[in-house]
């Protein structure tokens, strides 16, 4: 099946436009499989200028390539299968609409500098969204808990009292002065022995 579909472009938005010229363009998607894109009026951008193939019959964008960001005028050629462009399924009888694009991190950060139709106008908000190129997301650091720090009593030792002759009893405790000390073996005196009355 020969193939020879004509797509003029309008400028969407403004601004991209040089020497405060309107951009505009044309598409050409020709047997055997030739794509071809020209462009005038369009400013340098420190991005780059997308081209994009919708299908409205296929719920499709094709993100197609670039564009040649030489001077103002801009024409970039592609070889393609008319058959399956970009390996997608979708043929090139299937398009009917085309886009120049300036891509963003989003489809809301995304401008459609230029666009035409085949036939009716249709919104394309939707699969153009489908085929942006993914951003990577930025990883995020993990989370650190706050921790208070644990202060620990302070427990100053008791210290004896001057002059004490108490002598620790082993069990732990302390004997307080006063208190009545068991005799060592061979220390003090011995046992009391109390007298008794003749009888």
């Amino acid at each position: 099946m020969y193939l020879n579909t004509l797509i003029c472009l309008e400028e969407n938005v403004a601004g991209y436009g040089k020497s405060n010229k309107n951009p505009s363009g044309h598409v050409t998607i020709m047997s055997p499989g030739i794509i071809k894109c020209y462009v005038q009026n369009l400013r340098d951008i420190p991005g780059e200028y997308t081209v994009y193939l919708i299908s409205k019959s296929q719920n499709k964008a094709i993100r197609l390539g670039n564009l040649n960001t030489e001077d103002g005028n801009k024409q970039t050629t592609w070889k393609v299968d008319l058959d399956n462009l970009e390996g997608t399924g979708v043929k090139g009888k299937d398009i009917d609409c085309v886009a120049i694009v300036v891509e963003g991190e989003s489809i809301g950060k995304t401008d459609t500098v230029l666009i035409g139709y085949t036939k009716d106008k249709y919104l394309i908000t939707t699969m153009l969204e489908s085929a942006l190129p993914k951003r990577p997301t930025k990883p995020t650091s993990p989370a650190i808990p706050i921790t208070k720090p644990v202060i620990k009593p302070t427990i100053k030792p008791t210290e004896p009292e001057e002059n004490c002759e108490c002598e620790p009893c082993g069990c732990g405790c302390e004997e307080q002065p006063g208190m009545n000390k068991p005799a060592k073996p061979g220390e003090g005196p011995g046992p009391v022995i109390i007298p008794t009355p003749d009888s």
